[in-house]
């Protein structure tokens, strides 16, 4: 997407969040060529923080859209990355999505990685496949999870169709990212409201969408 590499203004802020705005403009017209309001509040809770994305077609046309998180979520000094699992609250049989090297979603391309309630995680699946992406899991929360010590950090995601994580093996964090819409897939027809779980706004319409992390 466009969005994350652009700057935002702060259109409001109080004691504990801060709403970033983001409009069109020449370099997003010559990506996105739909007009647009995308303001994203950041609220600090008692024990985590959320994040509400609200998309609103300014433009006089239907307007199609995808969205999605990319947050970071560090593993405490001193913890190792493998003594960590992912943890969902229900219990699922799950396949993940696979990507070409080129990071293209395989439509016929899926590998089984979730039976039950938890994943034990390992660099070695994401050296071997960039990303885990689950689409319309039982689940709304998942949690990252230190065996031992019991330590947690839970994502709730049940607004969200689709749930990816990713690290770079080696680093001591995970990304845990709620998904509304997704990469591109190698079948695609080529119109982007034909994407897997993309939005279109008619003109005026404005789609909400929150997720937030708290420790457990």
């Amino acid at each position: 997407g466009f969005a994350r590499g652009m700057e935002f203004s702060a259109v409001e802020q109080g004691e504990d969040f801060v709403t970033l705005e983001l409009r069109e403009n020449e370099q997003t017209l010559a990506h996105y060529p739909f007009s647009f309001s995308l303001q994203v509040t950041h609220r600090l809770l008692e024990d985590g923080f959320s994040t509400a994305f609200s998309v609103r077609n300014t433009g006089s046309a239907p307007m199609p859209f995808c969205i999605g998180g990319h947050t970071a979520i560090r593993i405490p000094e001193g913890y190792r990355f493998e003594d960590c699992e992912l943890l969902f609250d229900e219990a699922e049989e799950a396949d993940s999505h696979l990507l070409s090297p080129e990071g293209i979603i395989l439509h016929n391309g899926r590998r089984p990685m979730l039976k039950g309630d938890r994943i034990a995680l390992d660099y070695g699946t994401f050296a071997e496949m960039d990303t885990v992406i689950f689409s319309m899991l039982r689940s709304g929360k998942v949690a990252l999870r230190h065996r031992q010590t019991g330590w947690g950090v839970q994502l709730d995601f049940h607004e969200f169709p689709m749930v990816a994580f990713w690290t770079k093996p080696g680093a001591p964090y995970l990304c845990l990212e709620p998904w509304q819409g997704c990469a591109a897939y190698d079948n695609e027809s080529g119109k982007f409201e034909d994407k897997p779980f993309c939005t279109v706004l008619q003109p005026g319409e404005e789609k909400e969408l929150s997720y937030t992390f708290c420790l457990e």
